[in-house]
């Protein structure tokens, strides 16, 4: 008599098995991959007469590409550097 097996023909293991290795891949420089045009917000922020935050949270709302570029400035700005000496 023959027994089924419990694990599939093809078994992968999950993705968390393999966690540093995926890690590592990821995570690798992905500020710089996001921004195709540095200092573009920047400019069309001066050029409305804000700051760079206060830009952000106004466009934050709208769509298209100026929307996606005030949420990036958002989570950017909430982004620190681990040896800051800030609280």
């Amino acid at each position: 008599m023959r027994t089924s097996n419990p694990l599939p023909a093809v078994y992968t293991l999950p993705r968390s098995c393999y966690f540093p290795y995926f890690m590592a891949k990821e995570k690798v420089h992905w500020i710089s991959g996001a921004i195709k045009h540095p200092g573009s917000f920047s400019r069309a922020a001066k050029k409305a007469g804000m700051s760079t935050h206060a830009f952000a949270e106004k466009e934050k709302s709208k769509g298209g590409l100026m929307g996606k570029r005030a949420n990036l400035a958002l989570t950017l700005g909430k982004i620190r550097n681990k040896s800051s000496k800030r609280g």
